[in-house]
């Protein structure tokens, strides 16, 4: 992942911390995806997403739309994850 697409990842993240309600399921989804997430073949209830080297990442599919505190803890996970992939590029890896 380049500079670039680790800034528009952030600005997408923190659109999303700016909702307050209505925060659609496909848009945190879409944003999981392009930080490398796969979709993790089911097994059970709702869809998880896994990353090498990274915790899963669990997004509701019940429903569109997604309380805000399951976003938001979505949401510090990503930023985690956006965060390290800026000191990769920072130190060359």
């Amino acid at each position: 992942m380049d500079a670039d697409e680790i800034s528009r990842c952030r600005s997408d993240l923190q659109g999303l911390r700016r909702k307050t309600a209505n925060i659609a399921r496909d848009d945190v989804e879409r944003l999981v995806l392009r930080l490398g997430y796969a979709l993790r073949p089911k097994k059970g209830g709702h869809p998880v997403y896994v990353k090498p080297g990274r915790l899963p990442i669990t997004i509701p599919g019940h429903r569109n739309a997604l309380n805000r505190f399951t976003v938001k803890g979505i949401l510090d996970r990503l930023e985690e994850d956006l965060d390290r992939e800026e000191e990769g590029q920072q130190h060359g890896d």
